[in-house]
């Protein structure tokens, strides 16, 4: 599985993406990953507000059924 990260100060790298159930949100593929970044820059140069690519990255992550 794959998630976005985002670059905080306070935290560095975290995953700030989750669902309405604070679920964090993770895809199945880095292109899923990546598709998912772009939709999000997108939809914010739509906004009018000016997103840096540069504070966000994919990252592989284990997930195990506990």
């Amino acid at each position: 599985m794959y998630e976005v990260q985002t670059y905080t100060l306070i935290d560095g790298w975290v995953n700030t993406w989750h669902d309405g159930k604070e679920n964090p949100i993770r895809y199945e593929t880095f292109k899923h990953a990546l598709e998912a970044i772009d939709e999000h820059l997108q939809e914010m140069e739509d906004e009018g507000m000016d997103e840096d690519r540069n504070t966000y990255r994919i990252k592989f992550v284990e997930v195990t059924n506990a």
